[in-house]
């Protein structure tokens, strides 16, 4: 015959873990929606608008197609500015 283990406390231990692992889990999803939602990082975004730059409706010269390079390259900047994290508290600010 093999040795005999008393393993009847391990229940309690068992619960002991669970019921930390529970509070630990409680309290960093407190925390989070402590942060999102009293820390003002909810609030809408502030959005700033920038005047177009003029593109030429026909290139003519070399100077025109440098305008419509840098008209292209601002927009392009604007784009990866962009945070599409927000976007659906965006479109449900316009609905």
């Amino acid at each position: 015959m093999g040795i005999k283990h008393n393993e009847s406390g391990s229940g309690a231990a068992l619960l002991l873990l669970f019921a930390l692992v529970l509070i630990g889990v409680g309290f960093v999803g407190y925390r989070v929606w402590q942060y999102k939602y009293s820390s003002g990082a909810a609030s809408s975004p502030v959005v700033s608008v920038k005047t177009p730059a003029t593109v030429p409706t026909t290139i003519k010269s070399k100077a025109d197609l440098d305008q419509a390079s840098q008209a292209l390259d601002a927009n392009a900047a604007d784009l990866a500015t962009l945070n599409g994290s927000n976007l659906n508290s965006d479109i449900n600010t316009l609905l």
